[in-house]
């Protein structure tokens, strides 16, 4: 986003200031209590209704002016803002003149607190104007706002006419919200680019829902909102997400301006029900998994006011449910229309059985056990601490003070207006809509349905909800400490809870903070380099680079990573592309080749991960044969492949790998940090015997993420040293791996040099040594493939091919199975294969 011009950016501040007026102008007309006046929620909320706002004019531009240009589209945009926000200023101004609490009684914990909450907020934005965008659900949005730029038309979306753009296909059912916010930005800028200010969309409605939960939060007390917000962004997966562009921001923000309208407005009846009405329905537009919010809603509504037959309640939720559903019906009776259904996620390719994506999904993401599905679904909460941090545990102890203090059962079916405190009242209807999200999870998990477990950023809706009760543990924490006698008591509690919530929050922002950083090798002194420049420490951009500028320009590529072509300037097919439906039948490796060529397709682009298309189909042993394509780019497992000049190259005879032929070490380890795999901690190491099966040694029903198995070429000395597999630099070479079981394998590619050091992915065009030659590291950093492997199936064969870098003299392969899954590798073979083009070696890994 350095990139972007000062023009852009000023207009873009304007639409900031235009959409925050707007959105206070349609918030100074809603019915607020006194005490939510009090603690600023109105200003709070117009600022989070502004990019609501924003992004519906967005949609009704491209909508009813299709095809004009996007200058007259921002430009409305724009103009329709700022009359709302002139319309209603008078009220404006009230409202940012009513009283509220100052900041000077705030204790020196809650300034601590405050700093380390704007250090939050910094990182967010350096992480989004400093950083690359290589996300890859984040690029996929973007080149869908890219099409719509290049169409100025709605009915471009989804994209399912591959014959327009870039050819992406993404039949989504998301609403429309996200990608038109995306468009523009483009308009705004001026073209397309590069994504540009569309960084600045996710962290937009962040920062929006920020300011509500803070605001609800101080409903309780000042210090509530404080440590509300701090837990609110310090969640790693909503922060790094909006500074990767994710839209998981966008339903966050939604529900938390719904969830702050039931429990900030004054009474119940119509009018509280219009407005909640339609902030339930701009929350609609964000997200298919928005339509959860509408028993969401009723669940908050019903637990907020109690369980009682009254008349106004009733008109309320009903005319609530009719405001709603008239802003947002339109994008689900078109999905309805289009796909069948208001909301699907099983395009045509999802639907081959022989792909078997169930089982898939199960394998590659961990459900498929019922503790897995309990501790990494229901409760991932509570258990991915890498993803949620500590705020649901936090949470737990402010939910016991709530009960025990509010005793909610009693209050909820025996209320009666003006007979509960406000902060009752709002706290109650927190916690009912976090017991029925977890009910409703818990149950379609109890019925075999995992789409709600699936996906680990589905459960970020609850983060408001989550937040506001941390943050009342937070305060009595604090209170308590306070009111201890004599002081030096209150001391000795208060400061060190403190500084253990200082030091817990601010390891965080150490790890996760620079955790693009570090990914990029990004410093100080580089933040202001372009950002290609950046982006060539990252294989996945190289492997497109070298598309965008070694390949014809009329070039068609099948690409099993589409979010990345986004930089490639070339076309693709997408691997979910109908089109490709009758090759992934073929039962043939040639004749599937045949079948790409006549759909036009010449070149292959491969991630280092797998997927069924891949290693269900004869797609693998096609790029696993020079004779049917010569491979012209390769780093670690991201590669390209050229199907119609195959080349001369030839196979020379196999170098026998097979455990027997050649020592091969077992080693289990604990993985501390999730996926992530931040830590591994050494349990048990042993020489694998040939035909010896590799299963942990004990069948634990949980934590089974924490578990990992390696199998590594080389022998036990206490380091599992890998000794020298000879090789010869910048050559082409195919790793053939027999494997039978029940895991979702990870094969890795270690390259050493003369002296056994190894050696890094490239960086800035340049081969480095890794960081810890003699340690486990870096290997995640050299993943070529994945192989999924199911019981009763026959033993599967992985094939890659790979270019070893110019310095390389030796290499090394491991295997990784996770959990309590069981392997046995039959057998490794490891060939050269020699007479071929040496262009793509020396042009791109020296």
């Amino acid at each position: 986003m350095i990139e972007t011009s000062p023009l852009a950016w000023t207009l873009m501040a304007l639409l900031l200031i235009l959409a925050t007026g707007a959105g206070l102008a349609l918030s100074s007309a809603m019915p607020w209590s006194n005490r939510a006046r009090d603690c600023g929620l109105p200003l709070a909320a117009g600022a989070a209704v502004g990019p609501f706002l924003t992004g519906l004019l967005a949609v009704a531009a491209l909508g009813l002016l299709p095809g004009r240009s996007s200058a007259l589209h921002a430009g409305l945009v724009m103009g329709v803002l700022a009359v709302i926000a002139v319309w209603r200023s008078s009220p404006i101004l009230q409202m940012l003149r009513h009283p509220r609490g100052a900041a000077a009684g705030l204790s020196w914990a809650a300034w601590l607190l405050r700093l380390l909450l704007f250090t939050w907020i910094g990182m967010l934005l350096v992480d989004s104007i400093f950083m690359p965008l290589t996300q890859n659900d984040a690029l996929e949005y973007t080149t869908v706002g890219r099409l719509l730029f290049q169409t100025r038309d709605l009915s471009s979306y989804p994209a399912i006419d591959p014959s327009i753009g870039s050819g992406f296909y993404g039949p989504w059912t998301h609403p429309p919200l996200y990608v038109a916010m995306i468009y523009l930005s483009h308009a705004v800028q001026a073209h397309a680019l590069e994504p540009g200010l569309a960084r600045l969309v996710a962290p937009w409605f962040l920062l929006t829902a920020l300011t509500l939960v803070a605001a609800v939060g101080r409903m309780h007390s000042r210090a509530s909102g404080i440590g509300a917000a701090l837990v609110f962004i310090g969640a790693p997966l909503l922060y790094l997400g909006a500074g990767s562009a994710l839209i998981d921001a966008l339903p966050v923000a939604g529900f938390a301006l719904v969830l702050a309208a039931i429990v900030g407005f004054a009474g119940i009846g119509a009018r509280p029900g219009v407005f909640q009405g339609l902030l339930l329905g701009a929350a609609l537009w964000t997200h298919s998994q928005a339509i959860l919010f509408i028993p969401l809603a009723l669940a908050a509504l019903a637990a907020h006011q109690g369980l009682r037959m009254d008349r106004k309640l009733l008109a309320n939720a009903a005319v609530l449910l009719a405001t709603a559903t008239a802003v947002a019906a339109w994008p689900y009776a078109r999905n309805v229309a289009m796909f069948g259904s208001a909301v699907s996620d099983n395009p045509a390719v999802f639907a081959m059985p022989q792909l078997q994506w169930p089982i898939y999904f199960q394998m590659a993401r961990g459900y498929e056990s019922w503790g897995e599905k309990l501790q990494y679904g229901v409760f991932k909460g509570w258990t991915m601490v890498e993803a949620y941090a500590a705020s649901f545990w936090l949470a737990l102890p402010g939910l016991w003070l709530f009960v025990r203090r509010a005793r909610p059962l009693r209050s909820l079916l025996c209320a009666q207006p003006g007979t509960h405190a406000p902060e009752v009242l709002w706290l109650r209807g927190v916690a009912g809509v976090f017991g029925c999200y977890l009910a409703g999870v818990l149950l379609s998990v109890l019925l075999g349905i995992d789409l709600m477990i699936r996906n680990e950023r589905y459960q970020l809706v609850l983060l408001p909800c989550v937040s506001w009760l941390a943050g009342i543990f937070i305060a009595e924490a604090a209170n308590a400490a306070a009111r201890s006698q004599p002081r030096a008591v209150a001391r000795a509690v208060a400061i060190p809870f403190c500084v253990l919530l200082a030091g817990t929050f601010g390891q965080q922002i150490i790890v996760v903070g620079g955790h693009k950083a570090r990914t990029y090798g990004v410093h100080v002194s580089t933040f202001f380099e372009p950002l290609s420049q950046k982006m060539r420490d990252y294989p996945a951009y190289e492997a497109v680079r070298y598309l965008a500028q070694e390949t014809p320009a009329d070039a068609l590529v099948l690409s099993l990573k589409p979010a990345d072509m986004y930089y490639a300037e070339r076309r693709m097919v997408s691997y979910l592309d109908p089109r490709l439906l009758p090759v992934y039948a073929e039962t043939d490796a040639a004749r599937m080749r045949e079948a790409l060529l006549g759909l036009g397709i010449r070149y292959l682009h491969v991630p280092d991960y797998a997927l069924p298309p891949l290693y269900r189909t004869p797609l693998e042993q096609l790029m696993a044969r020079p004779d049917l394509s010569a491979l012209v780019y390769s780093v670690g497992g991201h590669q390209v492949y050229d199907l119609k000049e195959p080349g001369n190259s030839v196979e020379t005879p196999a170098t026998d790998l097979s455990p027997g032929a050649r020592a091969w070490t077992s080693r289990q380890a604990a993985v501390l940090g999730g996926r992530v795999g931040l830590i591994r901690l050494p349990m048990r190491q042993r020489v694998l015997a040939p035909g010896q099966w590799s299963r942990p040694e004990h069948d634990w029903p949980l934590f089974r993420r924490e578990l990992t198995t390696l199998l590594a070429t080389g022998t036990v000395d206490g380091r599992a040293a890998v000794p020298p597999i000879r090789v010869e630099g910048g050559h082409e070479y195919r790793l053939d791996l027999d494997l039978e079981g029940h895991a979702f394998a990870a094969v890795y590619l270690v390259q050493y040099d003369e002296d056994g050091r190894a050696l890094d992915l490239p960086h800035g065009g340049r081969v480095q040594l890794a960081d810890d030659p003699a340690g486990w590291s870096f290997l995640a950093k050299q993943r070529v493939g994945e192989a999924a492997l199911v019981d009763g199936e026959p033993p599967r064969r992985f094939a890659r091919r790979f270019v070893t870098y110019e310095q390389t003299r030796s290499v090394g392969i491991i295997v990784e199975h996770r959990g309590a899954t069981s392997l046995r590798l039959l057998g490794a073979r490891l060939r050269a294969i020699r007479d071929r083009s040496e262009k793509a070696v020396a042009q791109w890994t020296n």
